[in-house]
């Protein structure tokens, strides 16, 4: 099937690759895996970025894309549907139109329905999913296609027939050494006769039963066995498709030990960064079928292109919070320069909050504990906000790496609060 497929031939071997991705347990997991990270992303329209780029065209074009998406019912389903390509070698996504000729539904067509007449690469819709290479031409133009030239499922289909034959044979295997095997010695000048015959056929098959004094009875030694090479062969198996899953970034999935296992998070940022990469070829896809073709019948085939479909993760600011660090430093008596927070967060601001009362307002540094209170919580409060100056002020020096502009100024500022470092 793997040869007839390189001619054209798909119906059959995408009917094996159904039934082996719903039997197989480690298809379906890495299969499972990937689709999830995949419905993790999230698609957005993006504004080309360019000094020669038209604002006013790519703000139009912008909120056509952003209503042409908005229109269709199911993304998602259409995403994941061209991430099965990466199994099964190639997807197809037919529009679906309103009235109006608006793309409001991409309809999945299963692989089955597909062939091809060699040497052309035009697709054919073969309706009776049938093993033949004679089908109806499609228009390109209706279709949204994502092909894949090595898929996972043909490295997996070699693994699955070679792990049933595993299998198979240590199912034998069992069934012939699971229970110890019985062998009846006769007694000294005791010929076999059918009723003796018939006494140790009972005793043999269900260990219980009655034999002739005298006779003994043995069990075959469990070292007689030798080694057991089939759990061994079909995890090798396994191997092999986790890492053509996973572009040998594993050989196995993760099993989780506890709630902080530093092993599943390596295998959940594995497969998100794969799902990374795959939404950036889905991405083009997208833009070369769908925005091109739409934005050139609107806005005329020689109009620039401004705007497009990203698909991608979400991206999380990961820089530190300013605005609580300037607070938290406001109340021990240091500032940070309104320009440097404005050029930061955007926010004008016009002056900094001042110190807060009780901590900071005395000569030494801090109030005095009045009469009655206790000083060793006064310590403790101290230490606290030392431990926090520590790793604000560590924050600080990250942000000033990226501006070195403001280095000295902020060297100067922290050399003069030497009691906190």
């Amino acid at each position: 099937m793997l040869n007839a497929a390189e001619m054209g031939y798909y119906s059959d071997l995408m009917w094996l690759y159904r039934f082996i991705e719903k039997r197989d347990a480690t298809i379906k997991s890495v299969r499972t895996r990937r689709l999830a990270a995949i419905k993790k992303l999230q698609f957005s329209i993006k504004i080309k970025e360019g000094d020669n780029v038209d604002p006013d065209l790519a703000t139009a074009q912008f909120q056509f894309l952003t209503d042409m998406y908005g229109k269709i019912d199911n993304l998602i389903e259409a995403f994941e549907f061209l991430a099965l390509a990466e199994f099964r070698g190639y997807s197809h996504l037919e529009k679906h139109y309103d009235v109006e000729g608006n793309i409001i539904h991409l309809e999945p067509v299963p692989q089955w329905y597909w062939c091809r007449r060699f040497p052309s690469r035009d697709w054919l819709y073969n309706e009776k999913a049938l093993q033949t290479t004679n089908g109806v031409p499609i228009d390109d133009d209706n279709f949204i296609v994502r092909e894949v030239d090595c898929p996972i499922n043909e490295i997996a289909v070699i693994a699955f027939i070679r792990k049933g034959m595993s299998q198979k044979d240590w199912d034998g295997f069992i069934e012939t050494y699971g229970i110890p095997p019985l062998v009846i010695e006769l007694p000294a000048g005791v010929g076999i006769t059918e009723e003796y015959q018939g006494f140790a056929d009972r005793v043999i098959s269900d260990a219980r039963g009655v034999i002739g004094n005298g006779s003994k009875v043995h069990t075959v030694d469990v070292g007689m066995r030798g080694q057991v090479p089939f759990q061994g062969h079909i995890a090798y198996q396994d191997q092999q498709i986790v890492m053509a899953a996973t572009g040998g970034l594993l050989t196995a999935l993760s099993q989780p030990t506890g709630m902080n296992d530093d092993q599943a998070k390596v295998h959940e940022k594995t497969f998100m960064d794969i799902a990374k990469g795959e939404a950036e070829d889905i991405s083009e896809i997208f833009r070369k079928r769908l925005d091109i073709p739409a934005l050139q019948k609107q806005f005329g085939e020689d109009a620039e292109i401004c705007a497009y479909f990203q698909l991608a993760q979400y991206e999380v600011d990961e820089r530190p919070d300013i605005i609580a660090d300037a607070t938290q430093l406001a109340q021990i008596g240091l500032a940070i320069d309104p320009a440097q927070i404005t050029d930061y967060t955007g926010y004008n601001l016009s002056k900094i909050q001042p110190p807060a009362q009780g901590l900071g307002s005395a000569p030494g540094g801090w109030d005095e504990p009045d009469d009655g209170q206790d000083k060793q919580d006064m310590q403790n409060r101290k230490l606290m906000v030392k431990e926090q100056c520590k790793k604000i002020i560590n924050a600080i020096r990250s942000v000033a790496k990226k501006d070195g502009s403001i280095r000295a100024e902020l060297d100067q500022l922290i050399n003069g609060a030497p009691q906190l470092v």
